[in-house]
């Protein structure tokens, strides 16, 4: 029996030799993630930084093609509304010029007393 305790205490012996170096390379391993891990995270740091930078020189050429767009609408609208009043103007002259021609063959259109009551389309 003394040699199975002498047995189970040198199995406990390499065991905690064991254990010591399992928890010195898990510390070493924790290290190197430790690191790995401010690494990525100063990565994450400069692309965050980056990202900003970007997105506010995309935000600003949004503005500035926004800005550019309204300008462009408002030079439409004004000359959308500058050629309806052209239009309404030359439709004015139009129908007044229809009226003076009207008013033309409604006048000779009119039996003369030198036509001695003929009409228009007769010949004498």
């Amino acid at each position: 029996m003394a040699d199975d305790v002498m047995a189970l205490d040198e199995r406990l012996a390499r065991l905690e030799v064991t254990v010591a170096n399992g928890f010195s390379e898990q510390s070493g391993r924790i290290t190197s993630l430790e690191q790995k891990v401010d690494t990525l995270e100063q990565k994450f740091d400069a692309l965050n930084s980056k990202l900003d930078v970007v997105s506010e020189s995309l935000e600003d050429k949004i503005q500035l093609v926004l800005e550019r767009l309204d300008s462009r609408t408002k030079e439409m609208l004004a000359a959308t509304e500058s050629m309806r009043r052209e239009w309404r103007g030359d439709r004015r002259l139009m129908y007044a010029m229809l009226k003076d021609h009207r008013v033309r063959i409604d006048a000779l259109e009119k039996p003369t007393p030198s036509s001695h009551g003929q009409t228009p389309g007769e010949l004498p």
